[in-house]
């Protein structure tokens, strides 16, 4: 019985590995398809948003393809400059990106990366709603800063107040004299 049970626990595995590659090679499928709809490609592309006349960011890509029914920006390599009100700025990375050409919200994925002065944030996949300024993640995010670092399960950083809040398996170790493990 013991080791039907195994049996039964490592098929159970393989089954969810497998429905978990399907799931990806969906994923890069209908990335695939998107880019092969695309209406106007660029290269080296920069956008700036402005609000009252203020910048709020701006953004660089190595590339470009538009998407006009979905009004939507596919981007590679980019980089976003946020300004801060009190003359700050962060930085955010990432090499996949989606910038909504309606809305100015943004979807990066792959390689994020966010540093503000000597805070750097990293996850895999971030969005950025416009409107309100605020970024979110719902995968685990890990912030370091000198020996110290924090990670947890999701992210929100509201621009407007500079609050942030971590949620899910929040974890931190804070030294002043050793790197974090």
């Amino acid at each position: 019985q013991l080791e039907d049970f195994k049996l039964e626990r490592a098929l159970q595995r393989a089954a969810k590995k497998r429905e978990e590659q399907e799931r990806e090679v969906e994923q890069q499928v209908r990335l695939s398809e998107r880019k092969q709809e695309a209406q106007l490609a660029l290269q080296k592309i920069h956008q700036t948003a402005t609000r009252g006349g203020i910048t709020e960011w701006s953004l660089e890509a190595d590339s470009a393809r538009f998407l006009d029914e979905s009004k939507e920006l596919l981007l590679d390599n980019l980089a976003v400059e946020f300004f801060m009100d009190d003359g700050t700025r962060m930085l955010l990375t990432a090499d996949r990106g989606t910038l909504r050409t309606d809305t100015n919200d943004i979807a990066v994925r792959e390689n994020v990366r966010v540093t503000k002065e000597d805070l750097a944030l990293s996850t895999e996949a971030l969005d950025y709603d416009h409107q309100k300024r605020i970024l979110t993640s719902q995968t685990e995010v890990r912030i370091t800063s000198g020996n110290s670092q924090i990670t947890a399960k999701t992210f929100r950083y509201d621009l407007n107040t500079r609050q942030a809040v971590l949620d899910g398996d929040v974890r931190g170790v804070f030294s002043d004299n050793q790197p974090p493990q």
